[in-house]
């Protein structure tokens, strides 16, 4: 039952306020801000832009909506923040 969980609205709006708000949180911080405007950088997509472990559990798991919900809400968050795009 839980493998099938529905990712719903509202835990998608959840999600994207949970991304939003961490990524504000840290790159309004004004070191971080001037290091980002001041130094090159590249940004590079790994299981912490959507939690610590990602990618390790299993493959079941990984698959379920809930999962792939979070994974596609973090993914905009990690587009729009850090490659200034979006996944389209």
């Amino acid at each position: 039952a839980r493998l099938a969980a529905p990712f719903d609205a509202a835990m998608a709006d959840q999600a994207e306020e949970f991304y939003l708000a961490n990524y504000l949180k840290h790159w309004c911080e004004p070191e971080f801000s001037t290091a980002l405007g001041c130094v090159p950088h590249h940004m590079v997509w790994d299981d912490h832009d959507i939690w610590d472990g990602w990618g390790s559990y299993p493959r079941e798991l990984q698959a379920c909506p809930v999962f792939q919900g979070v994974y596609s809400v973090a993914r905009r968050a990690y587009a729009l923040f850090q490659l200034h795009t979006t996944p389209q």
